[in-house]
């Protein structure tokens, strides 16, 4: 194996790692207790990244809830174990729109730390994305000379 099929194989390596991950992570939360969860605040949030031609505009969902521990209340705002966000606004408007202020949701909290919890679990279609991502710079490794 040449140098120029190094760089290849090691992202194909990270996203196949990271995609095992994701699958993980999705099957775990099965297990997770599910708790009833009050939305707080919905809202698109708007951010300037920057990118390979300067600037981007992108948006991204913020909501906040809360459900009980022990008794108590704990706010969070993590929607899901990945920050996602787009370059089109109307992505992100739909998904608001999943999440009314006031409604009741339900929340996967850890049985390990209860503080923690999101509102959504991994995708399949992205972990299916991810996997075949990673068998395309596989194969890239493989036959690129």
């Amino acid at each position: 194996m040449d140098e120029s099929q190094l760089i290849p194989l090691i992202m194909s390596l990270a996203l196949a790692g990271f995609a095992g991950w994701e699958a993980w992570l999705r099957q775990d939360m099965k297990n997770w207790k599910r708790a009833p969860a009050t939305i707080l605040s919905a809202e698109v949030e708007r951010r300037l990244e920057r990118c390979h031609r300067g600037h981007s505009l992108h948006y991204s969902v913020k909501v906040v809830y809360e459900y009980e521990v022990n008794g108590k209340p704990v706010k969070s705002s993590r929607l899901s174990p990945f920050r996602v966000s787009a370059s089109i606004p109307s992505m992100a408007e739909a998904k608001v729109k999943r999440f009314p202020v006031g409604s009741t949701v339900e929340a996967y909290v850890s049985p390990r730390n209860p503080y923690k919890s999101y509102l959504e679990r991994p995708s399949p279609l992205l972990i299916l994305f991810t996997f075949g991502v990673a068998l395309f710079f596989g194969i890239a490794a493989v036959f690129y000379s």
